[in-house]
């Protein structure tokens, strides 16, 4: 029973299981990052994405939540135990150091160390002894007085304390990890300029309140000369009763924290439109240009004198016939937009005739005596507000802090031991420096240079 407990621990306490588990939840988190989530925004779109067999397989496989997965979920615990069996190891190590350190007999031949040197100066015992104090300590070490001729200097104890920070900052990340797994909220909250709502709707459709109301106030999309979209943004006001609380401009990376819920800058989307832009050619050569709002009319007077109405009829963002062929839109999108114009001149109705703005030759050419171009929309956007509620979030932080805190400790603080003699010679005093440093010799040498020049008369000194 022994024996199988003993295999146990050295199979949980095992580097190689550590660099194995390491790898696996990398590739997990690769494969998170590469597979569409259903816990996300894009989460609606796996079916558009992959074909139903591969969606079964990967489903069956827990590929689409793989953050919540069994598999991932008993990979992080195998982690916690893992880590925790190497501390506890550790320690047991630690304790016999330690015990051994304090039952270390101080050094009978000093001259043999590869880094010190050996010095003799003018006054007693007690000065030079006192002097050498002062000065090893400025130089961080920790000191230790066997005797009245004998001293000892530790520096970087703190080191045997960065692989326990790394460790603990590291589970403390795991359970943070598994906290916002567990507990976090997320969701979208689509607002049109004017609108208002207290309450969002998760990425798994559960309505949620957040508490109090934000407002949208506008919507602004900024370009570059090219056209792309260099920046857009949300004027939030936040409201508690009838009290307006706050005023945020809400862009990508600034968010709005407020109550239990974090808002972000996500997204937007075009939701039908404010204006068309016709260009009306007439056969004189004249030209005109027409905005039709929405809702309302266009309206202009012809080179000869009859007054034009145009009104649009109908309007879809993603023109598409449905299956009784009336025309109809597969989403709010502007993938296809598409309008039904009517135009009136001079008393006389024209028939409906559907313009597609992405494809100006489905117009179906000119009415008589003139013909009709569109040139711009004016969409009417929706701001996509992002809204969080990460707990675990604050954990993994304080767990980052804590792990790198430990990193730096344990590959960039190093033990040193300095061993100290002085004895009286002659009118004065002799001292013997002798130290040892396994991990960082440069730095003891530098160090026990420094001693030596602090310590060297004034006029052999420079």
């Amino acid at each position: 029973m022994t024996e199988k407990k003993n295999a146990l621990l050295d199979f949980l306490g095992s580097t190689r299981l550590t660099i194995f588990l390491f790898i696996f939840l990398l590739l997990g988190s690769v494969l998170g990052t590469i597979i569409i989530q259903e816990s996300t925004s894009e989460g609606m779109h796996i079916p558009e994405v992959y074909s139903p067999v591969i969606i079964k397989i990967f489903r069956g496989l827990g590929f689409f939540d793989i953050y919540h997965s069994p598999m991932y979920v008993g990979l992080l615990i195998l982690l916690v135990m893992n880590l925790l069996v190497c501390t506890s190891r550790r320690i047991k190590m630690d304790r016999r150091r330690l015990a051994q350190e304090k039952d270390r007999k101080f050094p009978e031949k000093l001259d043999r160390f590869k880094h010190g040197f050996t010095m003799r100066l003018n006054g007693r015992v007690e000065e030079v002894r006192n002097r050498v104090n002062e000065t090893v300590r400025k130089l961080g070490y920790r000191l230790r007085a066997w005797d009245d001729n004998r001293i000892s200097g530790n520096r970087g104890r703190l080191k045997i304390y960065g692989f326990y920070l790394a460790h603990m900052g590291t589970l403390i990340i795991i359970i943070g990890g598994m906290i916002s797994g567990l507990l976090t909220i997320e969701g979208i909250l689509w607002l049109m300029p004017g609108d208002s709502s207290d309450k969002f709707r998760t990425y798994d459709g559960e309505v949620v309140e957040l508490g109090y109301t934000v407002r949208c106030d506008d919507f602004f999309i900024e370009y570059y000369p090219s056209g792309m979209v260099s920046e857009y943004k949300s004027e939030l006001t936040v409201i508690e009763g009838d009290q307006e609380i706050l005023e945020k401009t809400l862009i990508v990376n600034s968010p709005l924290s407020h109550g239990k819920f974090r808002l972000y800058q996500s997204q937007y989307r075009a939701i039908g439109v404010r204006g068309i832009h016709l260009k009306v050619s007439f056969d004189s050569g004249e030209q005109k240009d027409v905005l039709i709002p929405s809702p309302g009319q266009g309206k202009l007077v012809a080179p000869d004198g009859d007054n034009m109405t145009f009104t649009v009829l109908q309007f879809e963002p993603d023109f598409v016939f449905d299956s009784n062929m009336k025309a109809s839109s597969r989403s709010t999108d502007l993938n296809n937009p598409a309008f039904h114009l009517q135009v009136e001149k001079g008393g006389e109705t024209s028939k409906p005739k559907w313009f597609f703005i992405k494809h100006q030759s489905h117009h179906g050419g000119g009415e008589e005596g003139y013909q009709i171009e569109v040139k711009d929309l004016e969409p009417n956007y929706a701001t996509g507000i992002e809204v969080s509620r990460d707990i675990g979030s604050v954990f993994i932080w304080i767990g980052s802090i804590i792990m790198i805190t430990g990193l730096i400790i344990t590959f960039f603080v190093f033990r040193e031991t300095l061993w100290i003699t002085i004895d009286s010679h002659d009118k004065g005093s002799r001292i013997v420096v002798a130290g040892v440093s396994p991990k960082n010799p440069m730095g003891l040498k530098l160090r026990i240079d420094r001693l030596q020049k602090s310590l060297m008369p004034e006029d052999q000194n420079g």
